[in-house]
Parts: structure tokens; C-alpha cells; sequence
């Protein structure tokens, strides 16, 4: 645990390089779960792409086998990546995370594509890919922690603050057409202002609505299903294949309206003027359930003296191991016994919620 010194008090976890990488908190367990879900998932995934590439030339029409093709393909080859990286990362478990200290030249960008400069004998440089908010974080805080390299040049980086491993390559030139990342104030703003947690947000936000837009997509597969499908290539397939895909457009649709309805509550409860720091006491251990978000339950004391209870569930691992290991608890605006607060660390690209106990 480290406390960022231009961002006053706020403390945040990261790796030891006296400690292999398997000592951080919940990181082993976290990589290992992660690896194993993706694995299964892209094991489910893969016949039921084959299945679609067999309908093609089954003569089972046009929209089943393109639903599944557009749904399924890649969905599997994003699977089989993360199942590669996570598997990459268990067996460099038991070496050490080394610090990078990044001079304000060190950092290039072009696009998402980061590159920067490690000094000391070989390869030059460390290029991988980043996302805004995490390149916003870099920006400020010039620091990464990296794992590896293995025989290929291969290394997983650590943000502070994050337990998400990016791929990274070593080589020798930046990435092409790389300028120089502009240095970021770490000045404590309000949630509202925050650069790296505003930026964070709105990549969410961007998600949900492309959530929303998958679903429509799919709805309207779904109801080319039901139209394009022949009337008897199979007597067991004529009449269920239709009629579940008119249900599952439905259902494609009502989730299409949930999601752009929770969008508004979603952002509106960031625009709050103040953070609001709670310590508090975690109950037991950071879990990590099947989809590979955390739980973890604890007590706070609120400012008049109330001690109540609150609740992380199903949040990202990283904002669940910051608490529990950092002991702070940020809140934008004011907690309110009995109610959902938006939960966040300043300047780190890590959010969820927390419910509190009345």
C-alpha cells in the first residue's frame, strides 16, 4: 500500500518488489478465476459458433447462422485472448512486480497505444495497449509495476491502484507515429471534476450504451430468425426455433430499455461537489464470485458517530482490494444509512457502488 503524496490522503494498493507477485492481495486468486471462467466460457462458446458456421450450409436460411456467427465468433476469440493472458500471468506468479519510473519524455502515445521507454540494457521500450481513463492516470502518476519479461519479450503491467494486467511487448522502437503524453495535474478535485475518474465513467456510460445497441442488434437478428427461418427444414426445429426467437427479442428489447434507463441514474449520482472519506473495519475477505467481480462487507462510522454497516457487491476486484487493504472508503457526496452510495478512489480509475446498512 502506497499513499499518493499529491493526492493527499488517499492510499491505494500495490505489489511489494521484495514479494512475488502471488503475495499481492487477491491477485492470485483473481488471476486463477478469471483464467478458469474464460477458459469455460470459450468452451461453450466455440461449438455454438461451429453451430453457426453448420446452419450456413444446412439449409436453415440466412439470419440463424448469421445471429450466431455475429454473436459468437467474437465473443470466442475475445475469450481464448483473455484465457491466454491470464494464463501468461499464472505462470509468472512467482516472480516479482518491478517498479517503472517514467521520466516526463518516457511516455508516448499513438491512439490507445502506449509506449514507454525502460531504461537499462536491451529492448528500449514497453508498448502496449491502454484505455483512456488509465492513460489519463499515467499522464499524472508516472508509474507502472511489470511482471515478466518471459522468453519472448512478453510483460504484464500493473497500474497503481488496479489489479487488471495489460499486455505489454518489449521492443526496440516507440510505436509508430507516438507523441509525447501531456502531464496531468494529480491535484484532489471534486467527483464531478476528477479528470481520471470522470474519464473512467464516461468509458462505462460509452459500454452501456453499446450494450444497448448490441441488444437492439440482436433483437432485430432474432426477428429475422422468426421470418427467414424455412417451414420444415426439421418438424422438431419448425415451430421451436421461431417462436423462441420472437421470446428472446423480447427479452433483447426490455433489456435494451433497462439498460438506457439506468444510464441518467448512473451518471447523474457522480456530479456530486465532495468526497466524503469513510474508514472502515472489512469483515472477513475480499470474495471473488463465478463472473469475476468481488464482495466484501464491513462496518464505517458515519460523522455524528453512527457506526452502520455497508456492502461492496459485485464491484471491480480492484476497487474491493483497495478498501479492504487501504482501509478508506470514498463515497462521492454524502453516505446515507440505507441507501446506495457511488464509491470511487480520487484519481484512480476504479468506481462501483456501496450499500450502506441503516
Amino acid at each position: 500500500m502506497q499513499a499518493d503524496s499529491q493526492a493527499d490522503r488517499v492510499a491505494v494498493l500495490e505489489p511489494r518488489p521484495d514479494l512475488p507477485a502471488s503475495a499481492m492481495p487477491v491477485f492470485r486468486e483473481l488471476v486463477g478465476k478469471n483464467r478458469r471462467r474464460r477458459r469455460r466460457q470459450a468452451i461453450v462458446c466455440l461449438p455454438i459458433a461451429a453451430a453457426g458456421v453448420w446452419l450456413s450450409f444446412g439449409g436453415y436460411g440466412i439470419a440463424a447462422p448469421v445471429l450466431l456467427l455475429a454473436m459468437f465468433v467474437p465473443l470466442t476469440f475475445y475469450l481464448v485472448r483473455c484465457t491466454l493472458v491470464f494464463g501468461r500471468a499464472e505462470k509468472l506468479l512467482g516472480t516479482a512486480f518491478r517498479p517503472l519510473h517514467l521520466e516526463s519524455d518516457g511516455v508516448l502515445v499513438s491512439g490507445s497505444k502506449v509506449s514507454l521507454r525502460v531504461p537499462g540494457d536491451g529492448p528500449d521500450w514497453l508498448v502496449m495497449r491502454l484505455p483512456e481513463p488509465a492513460r489519463r492516470q499515467l499522464a499524472g502518476q508516472r508509474r507502472v509495476w511489470v511482471l515478466g519479461p518471459d522468453r519472448r519479450g512478453r510483460v504484464l503491467v500493473l497500474l497503481p491502484g488496479s489489479l487488471s494486467v495489460r499486455p505489454g511487448r518489449l521492443r526496440a522502437e516507440p510505436s509508430s507515429g507516438s507523441v509525447p503524453l501531456a502531464e496531468l495535474s494529480r491535484t484532489p478535485t471534486s467527483p464531478a471534476d476528477d479528470p481520471v475518474v470522470g474519464a473512467h465513467l464516461r468509458a462505462l456510460l460509452r459500454v452501456l450504451w453499446v450494450l444497448v445497441g448490441l441488444y437492439v442488434f440482436y433483437a432485430a437478428l432474432l426477428v429475422w430468425v422468426h421470418f427467414d427461418f424455412p417451414p420444415d427444414p426439421n418438424p422438431a426445429l419448425r415451430d421451436f426455433i421461431p417462436n423462441v426467437s420472437v421470446l428472446l427479442s423480447g427479452l433483447m428489447v426490455v433489456a435494451a430499455l433497462g439498460t438506457a434507463a439506468s444510464v441518467p441514474r448512473y451518471a447523474e449520482a457522480w456530479r456530486a461537489g465532495t468526497w466524503t472519506e469513510l474508514r472502515v473495519v472489512v469483515d472477513g475477505v475480499v470474495r471473488i464470485g463465478y463472473q469475476g467481480m468481488a464482495r466484501v462487507n464491513g462496518r464505517t462510522m458515519l460523522a455524528d458517530g453512527r457506526e452502520i454497516t455497508f456492502q461492496l457487491l459485485y464491484v471491480d476486484p480492484s476497487l474491493a482490494a483497495n478498501v479492504a487493504v487501504t482501509g478508506q472508503l470514498w463515497i462521492a457526496g454524502a453516505p446515507r444509512p440505507g441507501k446506495v452510495g457511488r464509491a470511487a478512489v480520487p484519481g484512480y480509475p476504479v468506481i462501483g457502488n456501496a450499500r450502506f446498512g441503516k
